[in-house]
């Protein structure tokens, strides 16, 4: 006899899978944002920016990606 998955089941499974959607969306750039350097899940551009003297990085970028850009931390 076949098994068959009932609709709690399939719940669970549908929000586990929108849980990991999520969470591997965290940190990446919307679309409607200015261009940045790339951005790694969950820790965005965090770990390219630097403890002391971030204008340097900040002016590099700027030369790289325009006047403007947009960087991404940890959950924002």
């Amino acid at each position: 006899m076949a098994q068959t998955f009932g609709v709690p089941t399939l719940a669970i499974v549908g929000c586990v899978a929108w849980l990991v959607i999520k969470l591997i969306r965290i940190g990446q750039r919307d679309k409607t944002l200015p261009p940045g350097p790339p951005t790694v899940p969950l820790l965005g551009n965090i770990h390219l920016l630097p403890t002391k003297y971030s204008f340097v990085k900040f002016t590099e970028w700027a030369r790289e990606y325009g006047g403007i850009i947009s960087v991404r931390t940890m959950l924002a």
